[in-house]
């Protein structure tokens, strides 16, 4: 062979190698693409439960000052005052009067 035959074959040779890279590149470009896109939905997703949860976290909190709020509101009652809330037992007959 000659040198220029060489050289073809060489050249021959890198385009194939070039033509392959590029392939190779294109496809890796494709799925780092898609990872991208799943990153970013991950990360829409993320940030979306975190909004709920603070959401959840505040309702709660709300709810936890309005009972203590209602507390403070109401009196205090007294054991005098529960006891006479109570219902009461039925009657018990210890001893039978004699006429």
């Amino acid at each position: 062979m000659t040198k220029l035959q060489l050289l073809k074959a060489d050249i021959a040779s890198a385009a194939a190698n070039l033509k392959s890279l590029r392939a190779q590149y294109k496809a890796a470009r494709e799925d780092d693409k898609e990872f991208r896109a799943t990153q970013k939905a991950t990360k829409a997703m993320l940030k979306a439960l975190k909004a709920q949860d603070r959401e959840a976290k505040k309702a709660a909190r709300i709810e936890k000052l309005k009972a203590k709020l209602l507390a403070l509101e109401t009196p205090k009652v007294g054991i005098k005052a529960k006891k006479a809330a109570k219902k009461p037992s039925p009657v018990t007959v210890t001893k039978f009067a004699t006429a």
